[in-house]
């Protein structure tokens, strides 16, 4: 297959500036590796969790002691660490923003939900024609992190106090090879007895060829043990899942002869009705395959009239009806009888991805709406998986690879992006 990336290096030149500065550049202790980390521990009442605090850290790369033995800092410090945002890209969509300020406005204490998130970093290169600017340059080798329990408050990691700051729930090593990419992750093995672990990922995708007329995505399972104390908080995910897909489009005939506005007349695309994309199974795997979807026609984006379509949207107690292609994904427990059709957890990938950290539609964080549980034919709405650009002056879907990730009751959707023209989304 050919490779998208391949591209006229004039283009190169069209790419917005960043404030990060790409490396690679020579650090103290060995050649460069790219890290990017995220605490994806869920809201839940367990024995660790007891407050009902949100789970907040420091993260500590290469830690330094005082004379106690008690972290101080580190060679990395990545403090005041909430729960990753639902939607993020390869590159930092909090890049113009202070350092530790929430998107939120409801947040009111400093927030960083991803290293190295807006922090000034020397950042990776593109690699294999992706843009790879969320990911720090941190020196490859043997690391021990920690992911440290902090208040969450505005008082920095080194001003917080001995007892506070030995309150250490992950401590591991890691090993980091020069020129690789890698996603490290605080997770829940055991919320029930306080197990929590750090998941680490060596991106593959830098290393694969993909096709320019698909989009792709992969999935992993990074749930833990469901907790009994808190069940309705971490919702009932198998370990093994099939996931089978629809990809609509719209059709207008069937709409204008009905004079609806509905925005309900939409048919699947040949070959992907209901079908089974893949099955997933067991948890905290670190590899996954890479499935093709097509890249419908750029026809199919605009109405009759040359309009670009819309988004589905909801939210604030208003629905709007979008048009444009987009995805459903449907999970079913592959161990029961009964198969795709029975209970089925749905989730649509058709919201604007601008807008899906901020505007929270569809109470997209509550247990009853965005988790994989229990609840039967439930529906979830997720960002569209297309990847919309009006990088060439027309707006038209570009090719792109979607990771997303399972923790508990909740979709984690990471969009890995080109680095050949300015990604904005409308």
């Amino acid at each position: 297959m050919k490779k998208y990336f391949a591209i006229v290096p004039a283009l190169l030149l069209l790419v917005a500036c960043r404030k990060y500065a790409e490396g690679p550049a020579t650090l103290s202790g060995g050649a460069p590796a790219y890290l990017r980390v995220f605490n994806v521990i869920p809201f839940a009442l367990t024995p660790f969790n007891s407050a009902g605090t949100t789970p907040f850290f420091t993260f500590l790369f290469d830690p330094q002691m005082d004379a106690q033995g008690i972290p101080k800092g580190g060679a990395i410090v990545g403090d005041f660490l909430g729960t990753r945002q639902l939607y993020c890209t390869s590159y930092s969509i909090n890049e113009g923003n202070g350092l530790n300020a929430s998107l939120d406005t409801a947040v009111k204490t400093a927030i960083n939900y991803e290293y190295p998130g807006e922090a000034h970093v020397l950042a990776a290169p593109p690699i294999n024609g992706f843009d790879l600017s969320a990911w720090a340059q941190v020196p490859s080798g043997k690391h021990r992190v920690l992911f440290i329990s902090r208040p969450q408050t505005d008082t920095p990691f080194a001003s917080l106090s001995g007892t506070i700051r030995k309150s250490i729930v992950i401590d591991t090593t890691i090993d980091l090879q020069a020129g690789e990419v890698y996603t490290l992750e605080a997770v829940a093995k055991n919320l029930d007895s306080n197990l929590y672990g750090a998941y680490l990922r060596q991106e593959q995708f830098i290393h694969q060829s993909f096709s320019d007329s698909n989009m792709y995505v992969g999935l992993f399972n990074l749930s833990g043990k469901p907790s009994a104390i808190n069940p309705a908080a971490t919702g009932s995910y198998p370990d093994s899942m099939d996931v089978n897909c629809t990809y609509y489009y719209f059709d207008d005939i069937s709409n204008n002869a009905n004079g609806s506005s509905s925005g309900s007349f939409y048919l699947p695309v040949p070959g992907f009705n209901n079908a089974l994309l893949t099955t997933l199974n067991g948890t905290m795997a670190t590899t996954t395959q890479y499935l093709p979807l097509p890249i419908l026609p750029n026809s199919y984006n605009y109405d009759e009239q040359g309009i670009f379509r819309k988004y589905y949207g909801y939210g604030q107690g208003n629905s709007t009806y979008g048009t444009l292609p987009n995805i459903h994904l449907y999970f079913t427990n592959a161990n029961l009888s009964g198969g795709f059709s029975l209970n089925p957890i749905e989730v649509d990938f058709d919201l604007d991805p601008a807008l899906i950290n901020d505007v929270q539609p569809y109470l997209l964080n509550s247990v009853t709406n965005q988790g994989i549980s229990a609840h039967n034919n439930q529906t979830q709405f997720q960002a569209s998986m297309s990847l919309f650009s009006n990088f060439t002056g027309t707006i038209r879907a570009y090719p792109c690879v979607n990771v997303l990730e399972i923790v508990y009751n909740t979709i984690y959707f990471m969009r890995i992006q080109p680095a050949f023209y300015n990604t904005t989304n409308r």
